[in-house]
């Protein structure tokens, strides 16, 4: 099989680093506080390298502890969240000439690599936040008896367009966020995220991927007229009568999308079709292969995919890699085959956010994608021994090499939570590097 490419994946045993790492964290930051020099926000210029904000990093916009001043947006950005910041000199320095700027020493090449990302996920992360808001509010009004704003859904899929095909890594980032007081909500998003940026693999235009967008947003709409109780339960904790429920959520999406003013004509199809596998074995009709609409099949498995690694939705959560594994072997059967390919395409056979075992034992998150599949950029969360290490980030595409000299290389992927590694919470604290 293609996607067969560990031999183990098995789950780790029993973590060994709840209490290293919060040490760890603590004694880092004392010592990094000791370097830096507290300055008020009117002072930062282009060249210097925050450490600390006057707020927690969680609610920050910044995807990493740790921001390099590299335009005057960057300092627009800062003075928008805070008054005060701990510039660190000995972590970046200005740049003596406009050619340094531009280009950077070696020294500091593999964080500036960082910055395509790095740039991307506040924008990123903003219109997760607003399309969220919306998709909450969508929600609690229809089980109120309320009406879909579809103007405010169409705008917000717009933004999150635009933000998907302005860095999709920083997107598939926001996918491993968990909101506990709202699985659906938060699911929809993910399998929107993952929709948009399949069709932007499929080279899909513009008014296209805002139509997929709004689809896969109204997928699970259905479920608004479904008791809460059960929409929240996780997957094996339903008995048969429940699950019959669950089931017509389909047909009860349908028919409030094909009701509704101005939506998307196709999007009531793509609720009732969402769950039909192309050999005839879905439901609720059977349908089969080109049957079913292409961006049903596409939803389809973005749905399973979230479904197979989500930690809130299913409590056997299985890793990114391994999910693509199953999605792999389904092709033709449950899932379209070509449709399969471009999802793993559009994501990555490592995707952001997934954590990783080097071949020498470290472990770490995968930050972002590069030209050659099978070798992303890596954050380095814990040594081989298992305990926490200060993070750095290596990229396997450029051959960077351990504290041994031997090139790092990806031994096997984990599923969220193996070595008391939640990527939701270092997502939510802020990534530091060093």
């Amino acid at each position: 099989m293609l996607f067969n490419i560990f031999k183990s994946k098995s789950k780790p045993s029993a973590p060994k680093t709840a209490k290293g790492r919060g040490t760890s964290r603590v004694k880092h930051r004392q010592d990094a506080r000791m370097r830096t020099e507290k300055i008020t926000v009117d002072q930062l210029r282009i060249g210097m390298f925050v450490r600390e904000l006057d707020i927690p990093w969680e609610q920050s916009t910044f995807m990493f502890q740790g921001v390099e001043i590299k335009s005057q947006q960057d300092i627009l950005d800062v003075q928008r969240q805070c008054q005060h910041v701990w510039v660190d000199y000995t972590e970046y320095r200005l740049a003596d000439t406009p050619e340094e700027a531009s280009t950077g020493s070696s020294a500091f090449n593999g964080k500036r690599s960082l910055l395509e990302v790095e740039e991307a996920y506040p924008k990123a992360k903003e219109a997760h936040k607003e399309t969220q808001g919306v998709v909450t509010q969508l929600f609690s009004d229809m089980r109120l008896g309320g009406e879909i704003d579809v103007d405010r859904v169409k705008q917000s899929i717009h933004t999150s367009v635009e933000s998907i095909k302005r860095n999709p890594d920083a997107s598939i980032w926001l996918t491993r966020l968990h909101e506990k007081d709202n699985l659906t909500a938060q699911h929809v998003l993910n399998v929107a995220a993952l929709s948009i940026i399949t069709g932007r693999a499929l080279n899909l235009s513009q008014s296209a991927l805002e139509n997929l967008g709004v689809c896969a947003l109204m997928h699970d709409i259905g479920k608004t007229l479904l008791p809460l109780e059960l929409i929240n339960r996780r997957g094996g904790e339903c008995n048969d009568v429940e699950r019959g429920l669950l089931r017509t959520h389909p047909q009860l999406g349908h028919d409030i999308l094909s009701k509704t003013k101005n939506m998307y004509e196709g999007a009531a199809a793509v609720a009732l079709t969402h769950h039909e596998h192309v050999d005839g074995s879905g439901y609720p009709r059977n349908l089969k292969g080109d049957d079913i609409p292409e961006f049903a099949r596409i939803i389809a498995i973005a749905n399973a995919y979230d479904n197979l690694t989500s930690t809130l939705i299913n409590p056997d959560a299985i890793s990114p890699t391994e999910a693509l594994d199953h999605l792999y072997a389904q092709r033709g059967k449950q899932f379209d085959d070509r449709l399969v390919l471009k999802f793993i395409d559009g994501i990555s056979i490592f995707p952001p956010g997934s954590i990783v075992e080097m071949t020498n034992g470290e472990v770490g998150i995968v930050l972002s994608t590069t030209q050659e599949k099978l070798n992303p950029r890596v954050i380095i969360i814990l040594d081989s021994a298992k305990d926490a290490t200060a993070q750095q980030m290596v990229d396997l595409s450029q051959m960077h090499a351990d504290a041994n000299g031997e090139p790092y290389r990806i031994k096997t992927t984990l599923a969220d939570g193996s070595y008391g590694i939640v990527v939701d919470e270092f997502q939510r604290a802020g990534l530091r590097l060093g």
